[in-house]
């Protein structure tokens, strides 16, 4: 399999050649220069209660509240952001009500409503055209900027975290009541569907609960169980074409959270309290390189700071650049955070952030820098 850091020896080896007849004055990036952090807008939602939710925004460079919505009800199940973070994309489902909905992030104007259809979560695809929409019962493939649904499964069955292929046409999911996965190829006017099915490298069937593709899509990296039984019991990467398994391990952890440099894929674990014995978080890196996964750290490496933070995650997500990845407590979801703020070049916790009382849901940054 070919490395994923050789596509970077190009841009290294043009660096050390500018390096040596540069100045700090025209070369920001040289040796002792520091690099100015970059600031995002971090979402995160929901605080309060089910009845009586709000969504806050920080600053990902100071940890400062820039700005919190109150909805007085659930506001979202998910959100993403088109490329250029000019859109936001969101969808609800909760009890006698669904929508999925388009805005201009900047302004907040909605920009288009599919009132009546919502899930648990969305998939924007390379170009912008699409989503994918999933929930258990929930399986639609949208189009955009009109939100027409163009592809739906009747099925009613438990569909879990899909993905969009980062360069082509293709959708992929799966679906926890299943033991396959099911392929959507919408480059023609005609959407084609495709299942392959699963199984553990020794055999037995499995079922997926989330998938995502590498960041070049020559790997789908699977967080699945077993089938037809539970979610959680493997994590899987696969030969994005010829479906082989290059590397499997037991047992999972939440994810895949893939990094922005294409090499790194994080999992975690949060707090399992399994017959009172109080089993730590943790936290997971596989290195798609060396088809290696190691632990980076646990809750028991946070045993004197516990009156700081704890260290109980249920969601994940990084800085455009790769710098930070900022990791959502709470664990099920049945608490609130803190929200952790971890550097990932030195893996070390750099910022706490305390948000309001209340239950966690999402956490997301987009895409584009703070001005």
């Amino acid at each position: 399999m070919k490395s994923k850091g050789s596509v970077y020896l190009v841009g290294i080896m043009l660096t050390l050649f500018v390096v040596n007849g540069c100045s700090k004055d025209d070369c920001p990036n040289c040796p002792g220069t520091e690099i100015a952090e970059k600031d995002y807008h971090l979402l995160y939602s929901f605080g309060g209660g089910f009845y009586n939710s709000s969504v806050y925004t920080y600053s990902t460079m100071t940890g400062e509240l820039l700005d919190s919505a109150y909805y007085g009800h659930y506001p979202y199940r998910d959100v993403r952001f088109s490329h250029d973070g000019r859109y936001a994309y969101y969808t609800v489902q909760r009890a006698y009500t669904a929508a999925t909905w388009v805005t201009d992030y900047a302004s907040g104007d909605t920009l288009a409503l599919l009132d009546g259809v919502g899930g648990n979560w969305l998939s924007v695809s390379h170009d912008d055209r699409y989503l994918l929409l999933s929930d258990g019962g929930v399986l639609k493939l949208i189009s955009l900027p009109g939100l027409e649904v163009v592809y739906e499964e009747s099925r009613e069955n438990s569909w879990s975290i899909g993905a969009m292929h980062p360069l082509r046409e293709i959708a992929v999911i799966g679906n926890e009541a299943i033991d396959s996965l099911l392929f959507l190829d919408f480059s023609s006017d005609k959407i084609t569907a495709r299942s392959v099915a699963l199984e553990y490298k020794e055999g037995g069937a499995i079922s997926v609960g989330a998938v995502a593709y590498s960041a070049d899509g020559t790997e789908l990296i699977i967080y699945a169980g077993d089938y037809p039984c539970c979610s959680g019991s493997v994590i899987q990467v696969r030969d994005a074409e010829t479906m082989e398994v290059l590397f499997e391990s037991v047992p999972a952890y939440i994810g895949p959270f893939v990094h922005p440099d294409g090499v790194r894929v994080f999992f975690v674990e949060p707090v399992r309290d399994v017959f009172g014995l109080g089993n730590p978080s943790s936290v997971w890196e596989l290195d798609l390189n060396k088809l290696a996964m190691r632990k980076l750290f646990d809750g028991r490496d946070f045993g004197a700071a516990r009156d700081t933070f704890e260290l109980d995650p249920s969601d994940m997500t990084f800085t455009p650049d790769g710098k930070y990845a900022f990791l959502m407590n709470g664990g099920d979801g049945s608490q609130d955070g803190p929200i952790l703020k971890l550097d990932l070049d030195t893996y070390d916790f750099v910022e706490v952030i305390n948000p309001p009382a209340g239950l966690s849901s999402t956490i997301r940054i987009c895409p584009v820098q703070n001005n």
